[in-house]
């Protein structure tokens, strides 16, 4: 293809909730590694919401029914089929909106945004840290 690596569509979708149901279909992810052996592949809109992380984001006023994101075993099933490189957003987004509302909850008239900011900037960097050790198997590999 003379691409460097290759974005596929195996099941992910972008711009689904985590409770539109999302399943990676392995025969195709496994057809499209064996006729390109040799591109790295990349999944879009991976991100993984377990229960606690719903709950929590629920608790500040989500609204997530019921999480049917992939899991982490179904991700690190993709691994060995060529999958390099794996993009996920959304988790990052609720990350970020669950924190100020859990900051401004009990803060209700802090009105500096440099101290929410740096609780979600916090929050953020934890939940990345929990992805890149559990989710994607990284850490230490930089």
């Amino acid at each position: 293809t003379g691409c460097d690596c290759l974005s596929i569509y195996v099941g992910n979708a972008h711009g689904q909730s985590p409770d539109y149901e999302k399943k990676f279909d392995m025969e195709l992810l496994k057809s499209i590694h064996k006729a390109l052996p040799g591109i790295p592949l990349v999944l879009h809109a991976t991100s993984i919401f377990s229960d606690e992380f719903v709950n929590h984001a629920n608790k500040y006023g989500a609204g997530i029914a019921h999480s049917k994101n992939f899991t982490e075993s179904a991700l690190h099933g993709t691994m060995p089929y060529g999958v390099a490189k794996i993009n996920s957003c959304m988790d990052l987004k609720i990350t970020t909106t669950t924190s100020i509302r859990e900051y401004m909850s009990d803060k209700p008239t802090e009105m500096d945004p440099r101290k929410y900011f740096s609780y979600t900037r916090d929050a953020l960097t934890e939940h990345v840290r929990k992805k890149i050790k559990n989710t994607f198997k990284s850490s230490g590999k930089a």
